[in-house]
């Protein structure tokens, strides 16, 4: 498959850009080369990624918007732009400021210890909020949908 990857020009000597085509045989190795997640949404919400790089290890980056306070991410300043009509109302669509968000990734390549932090936040709070332990709080409001609707 031809593919045209972005220029390198211009990139400082202390940043790798790695492209790797093709599929993973384990999902999970999709984590285990990384430090950082970073996710500049338009939009807060549920987000897989955020989760599963959280569960591997990872600390996350996102915009400051809701909900992603839920989180125990790093968040960098955002702006609204407009909103998004969907059907179950308004979603108030976000740009993360470039500037804000490279000056956080200077400070997690600089400083450790917050790199670290960060990291084992993400993975307590996977640990709190995993299928094993939420299980039961999801059957049960699956279960009362169910009554209602009967």
């Amino acid at each position: 498959q031809d593919m045209t990857l972005p220029s390198t020009r211009g990139t400082p000597r202390n940043v790798e850009i790695t492209c790797e085509l093709g599929g993973r045989d384990n999902y999970w190795d999709l984590y285990s080369d990384a430090d950082v997640l970073v996710m500049p949404r338009r939009y807060g919400g549920l987000c897989m990624p955020t989760q599963e790089a959280m569960a591997s290890g990872l600390a996350v980056v996102m915009g400051d918007c809701q909900p992603n306070n839920w989180w125990p991410t790093l968040r960098v300043p955002t702006r609204t732009t407009r909103a998004l009509s969907v059907p179950a109302g308004k979603v108030a669509m976000h740009m993360v400021n470039p500037s804000a968000l490279a000056t956080m990734l200077d400070r997690l390549a600089t400083d450790e210890a917050l790199l670290y932090e960060h990291q084992e936040a993400g993975v307590a709070w996977a640990q709190v909020h995993s299928w094993s332990v939420m299980k039961d709080v999801y059957r049960n409001q699956l279960a009362s949908v169910d009554r209602v609707a009967s």
